[in-house]
């Protein structure tokens, strides 16, 4: 068993564009059925990993990960104004043959590992945050100004783009950016916050519980709100690490 690892770790070796499945029967003289077993216990023990049948050493597509990462951050940085690039631009920038189900995988596999967020035709690091532009940043303050008027019931962009005669994709669109800038949170579909707003919440909820459990309902009450506001919240709460759930509901983490 461990002359067959070693023997497909040869096979697939370095290549930074994978080894397809059927070449390493080939070099091996075996079945895809044979090796079936051995090839999913050393997934398992996280020597390879395989993308829709293209297979490399985990260890160095970790690394050919990391090298995607730093040209989708060049690609940021020569476009700030971009909210993310499609996968096949990034691969193209590093020169690698990835493509198809295999690249969709990859794109799965480093969204996973939180490297990368968004979609495959629009990519960006965690990290990075759109930079807007005049009229977009203008835009994005008159709505923040409709949201800031209610604390926690926040209007919906349907609500604000009859406020600002506006149409309700134009709204839709520009908060979009605005998460994208890292000035809007979406906790659910159609739910927008300021990040001002989620700081202050979060500040009352420290000074309203700050040690013991609480459960969703005693969130929505103490807020003077709903569960379709309360509920969503907590759940991006929970995301962020502000707040745990336990057996007894959730407690604040973060003090």
């Amino acid at each position: 068993m461990v002359m067959s690892n070693q023997a497909i770790l040869d096979v697939v070796g370095d290549n930074p564009d994978g080894v397809q499945t059927v070449e390493i029967c080939r070099a091996l003289n075996s079945s895809p059925q044979s090796l079936g077993n051995v090839l999913e216990d050393m997934i398992k023990a996280g020597e390879i990993v395989s993308f829709a049948g293209l297979w490399f050493q985990l260890p160095l597509f970790r690394n050919h990960a990391k090298t995607f990462c730093d040209a989708l951050g060049e690609l940021h940085a020569e476009h700030p104004e971009f909210i993310g690039h499609s996968a096949k631009e990034v691969v193209s920038r590093i020169k690698r043959k990835w493509s198809g189900k295999p690249l969709l995988r990859m794109v799965d596999w480093m969204c996973e590992q939180k490297m990368v967020e968004g979609t495959h035709d629009s990519l960006r690091l965690r990290s990075f945050k759109i930079t807007l532009t005049p009229k977009q940043d203008a835009f994005l303050k008159r709505i923040e100004e409709e949201l800031v008027k209610t604390p926690v019931n926040t209007p919906y962009p349907s609500d604000i783009a009859g406020v600002l005669g506006v149409p309700i994709v134009a709204i839709e669109e520009v908060l979009r950016l605005g998460v994208s800038a890292g000035r809007i949170v979406e906790p659910a579909l159609g739910v927008y916050f300021t990040t001002s707003q989620i700081e202050s919440i979060q500040q009352q909820l420290k000074e309203w519980r700050p040690k013991g459990s609480f459960e969703t309902g005693e969130v929505r009450d103490f807020l003077k709100t709903t569960r379709k506001y309360a509920s969503p919240l907590l759940d991006y709460f929970d995301e962020i690490g502000f707040t745990v759930r336990n057996e007894d509901g959730r407690v604040i983490q973060k003090l």
